[in-house]
């Protein structure tokens, strides 16, 4: 969100402000965006891979997370694990409403990542070449 263009007359103030600061409005942006957006429809706002995310990123979330007692707002998070602190932190808050649901899933075997492949391939047959590199490319999350 810090990258995404912005008003030239906005950028002197903005780049005037202390991190702090920035964060602050930034957490208060995103937070009335999506206040407004729940109080006409419901959202489901996804957060992919928060292993990866930043601890600034998972702050934010943390933030909006106080909103799904505000208003029809469902918060998806996937993580492979919850080793980061950041993370763990993020899943003892969201427990702490008593409205979430932690769903553990285990890994994909190689066979069921090529039944997934083949079914969703276009046109008939994958060549075995083809499913092969796939299959390397996904020996990360393969058990």
């Amino acid at each position: 969100l810090l990258r995404c263009p912005m008003p030239e007359q906005w950028q002197q103030g903005w780049q005037a402000l202390r991190p702090r600061a920035r964060r602050s409005l930034l957490f208060l942006g995103v937070q009335s965006l999506v206040s407004r957006l729940i109080a006409s429809r419901p959202v489901v706002l996804a957060f992919d891979d928060l292993h990866y995310a930043d601890d600034t990123s998972l702050a934010l979330i943390e933030h909006l997370v106080g909103l799904t007692t505000k208003g029809p707002l469902w918060l998806l998070f996937t993580a492979t694990s919850l080793d980061s602190p950041s993370v763990a932190a993020l899943h003892r808050t969201t427990k702490q409403l008593q409205r979430v649901e932690s769903i553990g899933l285990s890994a994909l075997s190689e066979r069921a990542a090529r039944e997934i492949i083949r079914s969703h391939w276009n046109s008939g047959d994958v060549p075995e070449a083809v499913l092969g590199l796939i299959i390397a490319s996904l020996a990360v999350v393969l058990r």
